[in-house]
């Protein structure tokens, strides 16, 4: 299969969280592969961590977090210079640090990212950012990211043509009868969002439970309002990455 955007991550050697414990995590509250999921992904330099080393999953991942852990699973794909992000810094993005290595950007580099995935886009019969934003313009990166919110912006970030191949890999077994949460409205996903976003809300929900990556409660429930976790997050973008790698 093509891997149309993400590269091997090399492995970065580095001390991993101290607050994730080995193996794997008890309950269903936890996606079963959290644990892995941080650890993996804090090896290739995907997701923040505290100053003292805590990744703090069982935290709710705010917007800010979720725009750079995108951008930085995509490997940089979406950074570019500058001069032509004119008309994408987002007025409620404070600061416009620039990364020295546009394939990593911190926290502190998050107006960065959101700019470059909101000058990405994602043409799909309509003209729609691959940054998700709120009907007044603004990405609120300080508010709590839900469910609904975590899905869709992976899956704007993922793409038609990675949509595609997910479908691909469905067609050819690989997760064939996923069943899709019966919680989920024909629409109604958001809050305050453009109508363009809403569009694909449905859709990007079907996408992601075909290919494996949407996280479900173990009574088959998404439960899309409440706000994701950062163990949550990690893990559908762990298992995103993961089957790009296939």
């Amino acid at each position: 299969m093509q891997l149309p955007f993400l590269i091997f991550f090399a492995l970065v050697q580095g001390s991993g969280p101290t607050d994730v414990p080995p193996g794997d995590p008890p309950g269903e509250l936890i996606p079963q592969d959290a644990f892995t999921a941080v650890r993996w992904l804090n090896d290739r330099k995907v997701v923040d961590l505290t100053s003292d080393g805590k990744f703090q999953g069982g935290k709710p991942i705010t917007r800010e977090e979720l725009v750079v852990w995108l951008y930085n699973a995509t490997d940089g794909k979406f950074g570019v210079k500058t001069s032509e992000l004119a008309d994408s810094w987002l007025p409620d993005m404070k600061g416009r640090s620039i990364p020295s290595d546009k394939k990593r950007v911190t926290l502190a580099q998050s107006s960065y990212a959101a700019a470059c995935l909101n000058h990405a886009l994602f043409l799909q019969g309509l003209k729609i950012s691959r940054l998700h934003l709120y009907d007044d313009d603004t990405y609120k990166p300080e508010r709590p990211s839900s469910r609904f919110e975590t899905a869709l912006s992976i899956f704007l970030v993922i793409g038609p043509d990675g949509a595609i191949d997910l479908y691909d890999e469905v067609k050819g077994g690989l997760r064939k009868g996923i069943p899709h949460p019966p919680d989920v409205p024909p629409q109604g996903l958001l809050v305050h969002s453009k109508p363009m976003y809403e569009k694909v809300a449905k859709e990007s929900i079907s996408v992601l439970c075909d290919g494996g990556i949407l996280h479900v409660y173990k009574d088959s429930l998404f439960r899309g309002p409440r706000p994701a976790s950062r163990y949550e997050a990690a893990a559908m973008i762990y298992r995103w990455i993961k089957t790009r790698m296939k």
